[in-house]
C-alpha cells in the first residue's frame, strides 16, 4: 500500500525537468526584484545618512534648537532601524527556497525508487514518518 503511495508520488522526467526550469526562472526574477529592493533600500540609508549629518551641522551652525535636533534625529534613527530588519530579511531565504523546493521534487520524483532499494528499518521509518505527516494533515 505504501509503496502505492510513494509511486504517485513520482514525477515524470520531462514534467520534472519542466518544473525545476519553472522554479529556475521565478529564482531568477525574485533575485532581481531581491536585488533591486537592496539596491534602494542602500539608496535610502545613504540619503538618511547625508540627511544626518547636515542635521549635525544645523546644530552645530546654532540654525536649530537642540529640541528640534533630537526630535528630527529620532525619527532619522527609527527609518535607519526599519531599512536595517528589511535588509536583513532580504538577506535570509533568498537561495534556500529554490534548493528546498527543487530537492523536495527530485526526491518526490525517485521516492519509489529510493524505498524499494532501502533496507527494513529504513522503510518502516518512512512508513512512520509518512503516517504522522498524513495524520497532521487531517
Amino acid at each position: 500500500m505504501f509503496l502505492v503511495i510513494v509511486c504517485a508520488l513520482r514525477v515524470p522526467e520531462d514534467i520534472l525537468s519542466e518544473m525545476l526550469e519553472y522554479i529556475s526562472g521565478v529564482h531568477e526574477t525574485e533575485k532581481k526584484y531581491h536585488h533591486d529592493t537592496i539596491k534602494e533600500l542602500n539608496s535610502e540609508m545613504e540619503l538618511i545618512n547625508t540627511r544626518t549629518d547636515k542635521l549635525t551641522d544645523l546644530l552645530l551652525n546654532d540654525l536649530i534648537t537642540k529640541e528640534v535636533y533630537d526630535r528630527k534625529l529620532l525619527q532619522l534613527q527609527t527609518r535607519r532601524k526599519e531599512i536595517t530588519v528589511k535588509q536583513q530579511e532580504h538577506q535570509e531565504g533568498n537561495e534556500e527556497f529554490k534548493i528546498a523546493l527543487s530537492t523536495l521534487l527530485t526526491l518526490a520524483s525517485k521516492a519509489s525508487g529510493l524505498f524499494e532499494s532501502s533496507k527494513t528499518p529504513l522503510k518502516r521509518t518512512l512508513v512512520t514518518f509518512v503516517s504522522r505527516q498524513h495524520k497532521l494533515d487531517r
